[in-house]
């Protein structure tokens, strides 16, 4: 920088005649040459140049007539015009075409001829339009530097922000944030596939996440496949739309049913994860230019990662069901029904309020494998499992407890409470048909109930109340509730 300086101070020094040594066009010269390539924009070249600019009479921005008295100069790729007096006019930004003027100095000066002033002005404009290119090159790189700076914290930021999600939510959640941030998006959703339940049906569509202006009616939207944008880009798995909004006749971007409104640029990139599209990222703005080029690379760049969240947090999700659930019946399992309970203990005794626990048992179970086959006993097993989950209250914990056998915990229930529920347990299975290969299967369940306090003052102590109630249940001829010792609310 100093160099370049020193070798501009020459070129000022050599040029100005000394009728021109303290005119202002010098002096705004010499200031412009001791800002720095930053400081020459921010303050403003305009500002820096005008008293030089009014001093030569060489440059004034204004509108020229086209009367025949203009003489036209193209240099470039812009259009101007220059008139007898020397004045040459121009339609763009000043800094940019004093550069250009320095750049395209020769061809300029021999096209305007007889037009230009005073040779003192020329050696001065040419002086500060090397200064003028200097400060913008300097700075376009400095800006290019600081640009790439920024997207690469912006992306580093939100990779680590993805990759410390363990939810399919929280992913989402996460996603639509650092989009917003990196666009400056007045719509960004995340859409996520539900695979079909069964083999043939069609594919479901769901809004995982959404942020912006008035989007509350998409909140937990779901809808079925369609010709929409979103479900395109699922199946295609490109980002689209490939044109601008303005030249498509009918914009369904989610299903026909819900319309958005006012948007000026949309683009919609597909969560890829390997060879499958897991959903989508949904970008708009009510601007016509607020999705450049480098704003969809970057939001491109977040649909991948956010893709490879969704994925990871997905599995983490299913390996946690599995840690925790049945297989069969999809109940909790043994191992999580003893943690919970001796959770649930805990709390009653510290709170001093009642808990009760359920087992109920089906009613000769191994004749049913005997006579209709596995197939039709594991169908009844789901079917009752069933029955239990609907009865239960949305406070209570469902848990297959081993072969036949399940467990139901009952959190603020007493005695009384915990035997009504259970009755009603037991009649509904009574009164449930179960589809099975061989047709439908009726059967009943003993039931027996222990409760806290009275029943025990540990989990293993509940179990074997509630254990001992279900045997006397099967020895006074099944299909009844039995209930051990425990107390009654006041």
């Amino acid at each position: 920088m100093t160099n370049n300086r020193a070798r501009s101070s020459q070129l000022m020094d050599t040029a100005r005649p000394a009728t021109m040594q303290e005119s202002p066009a010098v002096k705004a010269l010499g200031q412009l040459e001791e800002m720095t390539w930053l400081e020459a924009t921010q303050q403003g070249l305009t500002e820096a140049i005008q008293p030089l600019v009014s001093d030569c009479g060489l440059l004034r921005r204004s509108a020229p007539r086209n009367d025949g008295v203009m003489v036209p100069l193209s240099f470039a790729g812009e259009t101007f015009a220059a008139s007898p007096d020397g004045a040459l006019y121009w339609p763009a930004q000043q800094a940019l075409l004093v550069a250009d003027l320095h750049l395209e100095k020769a061809s300029w000066f021999a096209r305007l001829g007889q037009f230009l002033p005073p040779y003192d002005s020329h050696a001065t404009l040419t002086a500060l339009a090397a200064e003028v290119v200097r400060a913008m090159e300097g700075e376009r790189l400095l800006g290019a530097v600081r640009r790439e700076k920024e997207e690469k914290a912006r992306f580093f930021r939100a990779l680590e922000e993805l990759n410390r999600t363990t939810t399919v939510a929280q992913a989402a959640d996460c996603a639509v944030a650092q989009a917003r941030e990196m666009g400056a998006l007045d719509l960004c959703a995340v859409t996520l596939v539900d695979e079909p339940a069964r083999a043939g049906a069609r594919s479901r569509h769901r809004v995982q996440s959404v942020a912006g202006e008035g989007v509350a009616p998409l909140s937990g939207l779901t809808f079925a496949d369609n010709p929409g944008l979103v479900a395109n880009v699922v199946r295609l798995g490109a980002p689209l739309p490939g044109r601008e909004l303005q030249a498509m006749e009918r914009l369904v971007i989610f299903d026909s049913a819900t319309a958005v409104r006012g948007l000026g640029a949309l683009k919609i990139f597909p969560l890829r994860a390997g060879e499958s599209t897991v959903g989508t990222l949904v970008c708009a703005t009510k601007r016509r230019d607020g999705l450049p080029d480098a704003a969809q690379a970057e939001l491109g760049m977040l649909a991948l990662q956010a893709a490879a969240a969704v994925t990871r947090t997905r599995l983490y999700e299913q390996a946690e069901r599995l840690a925790t659930t049945d297989g069969l019946t999809g109940l909790m399992n043994r191992r999580s029904l003893n943690a919970q309970l001796a959770a649930r203990v805990r709390e009653a005794q510290r709170y001093r309020r009642p808990l009760s626990l359920v087992l109920l048992d089906i009613d000769h179970f191994k004749k049913v494998n005997d006579t209709h086959g596995h197939p039709a006993g594991d169908a009844v097993l789901r079917g009752v499992a069933a029955v239990a989950r609907a009865q239960a209250r949305e406070t209570d914990l469902v848990a297959r407890y081993g072969g036949e056998e399940m467990a139901l915990v009952l959190p603020e229930t007493d005695a009384g409470g915990a035997s009504t529920i259970a009755e009603r347990l037991r009649a509904a299975v009574e009164g449930t048909a179960h589809a099975t290969e061989h047709g439908t299967l009726r059967v009943t369940v003993s039931v027996g109930v222990a409760t806290w306090p009275g029943g025990g003052q540990t989990p293993d102590e509940l179990l074997t109340t509630a254990d001992r109630a279900l045997y006397r249940a099967k020895q006074t001829g099944r299909n009844r509730v039995e209930a051990g010792p425990g107390k009654a609310a006041a």
